[in-house]
């Protein structure tokens, strides 16, 4: 490129840059000409710190004339209701029958007394409705969420309100409830994670119903007759032994009228008196090993701790949830040496343990 050349590029760029200058000056001008507002930035002013609103939502409780506990939250943001029943019928009933309880539980996913089980479920998916049920330790439950609309709500409380009350213990539903809890049985012998918690409550809670699975073991689930099963039904799964939680899109005359109904509907009778309190172990610090061929090593680490009602369980759930952080702050992101940790402590009223858990190649173990 020759000397006249270079000029002419140069000269070219300065007039290009001169023309963007005199337009910008230009459209400076224009809009000092036209009227603005009074305060720049207006908007950012009006931005206000927002007033602290509660995030405990209003619990309204009251207790129907069977005795059951019904809580409920108003919630119109969606159109739905969540239902929980509860009944206090977890393995801590079965006495000296391990599983009757689980079994009992297990009627709620078997025929009724009217209709087939897949004809229930064909029922609640007509209307796009979910049911599920559990059991634990102290309790066992039934859910349910649907949309609010009448139309909805009416057909699906009514064809749940059967699934809880008509049950049938024919044989057949024994034989396949019998079936299904022994092969989780046998998944949890199988399962690492399963049998070590399962060896951490035998040391921690020794001859109690929490040291062994909530399903009972294989030669108790083979002894269950129907008629135990009916008996602890008729007393387990009553009106005053219910408690009912709600939450949705209801007025609170609304949902007192639907828990009422569902009581009246439910077997009439006694609340089962509270199971005994269990002495638990104190903390020893005590290691337990289990052998087995995988390719990670799993880390359990439990000990007692105080139940629901006890003064400082909420701190201690708070507790729960900073340690949580803190581990997984450290072993996963800092150190990488587990995919995460998992830190819990069982909710109960009586006897419940702090779990804390990991997985981790074995070189990271010790």
């Amino acid at each position: 490129m020759n000397n006249a050349q270079r000029i002419a590029r140069g000269t070219l760029v300065c007039l290009f840059a001169l023309s963007g200058i005199f337009l910008a000056a230009g459209c400076y001008v224009r809009a000092a000409d036209m009227p603005g507002p009074t305060l720049p930035l207006q908007s950012l002013r009006e931005l206000k710190e927002p007033a602290g609103v509660p995030h405990a939502p209003s619990i309204q409780s009251w207790t129907l004339k069977q005795g059951s506990r019904v809580l409920f939250v108003e919630n119109h943001h969606l159109p739905m209701v969540d239902l929980k029943i509860s009944f206090a019928a977890g393995s801590y009933y079965d006495g000296e029958t391990p599983g009757l309880a689980a079994m009992t539980q297990a009627l709620f996913s078997v025929d009724s007394a009217r209709k087939p089980a897949d004809e229930i479920a064909r029922g609640f998916n007509r209307y796009g409705a979910l049911i599920t049920h559990g059991i634990n330790a102290e309790q066992s439950y039934l859910t349910l969420r649907s949309l609010s609309a009448p139309d909805v709500l009416a057909p699906v409380l009514s064809l749940f309100t059967e699934t809880l009350t008509q049950r049938s213990f024919s044989e057949q539903n024994l034989s396949r409830i019998r079936r299904s809890l022994q092969a989780d049985l046998t998944l949890e012998d199988i399962l690492g994670q399963a049998r070590a918690l399962a060896s951490i409550r035998a040391e921690l809670y020794p001859g109690q119903p929490l040291s062994r699975s909530v399903n009972g073991t294989h030669d108790s689930l083979q002894r269950i007759q129907a008629a135990q099963v009916r008996s602890f039904f008729q007393r387990a799964y009553t009106a005053a032994n219910a408690q009912m939680v709600i939450v949705g899109d209801l007025t609170p005359e609304q949902a007192k009228l639907l828990s009422q109904t569902l009581a009246d509907a439910l077997p009439q009778g006694p609340a089962l008196p509270a199971p005994q309190r269990f002495v638990t172990q104190a903390n020893a610090g005590r290691t337990l090993h289990i052998e087995d061929s995988t390719s990670q090593t799993l880390l359990v680490m439990a000990h007692n701790v105080v139940p629901n009602q006890h003064p400082d369980a909420l701190a201690l759930q708070v507790a729960n949830v900073m340690f949580n952080g803190v581990l997984n702050n450290q072993l996963r992101e800092k150190h990488s040496v587990t995919y995460g940790v998992q830190s819990d402590i069982e909710h109960a009223r009586g006897a419940t343990a702090w779990i804390t858990q990991f997985n981790t190649p074995p070189h990271y173990s010790e």
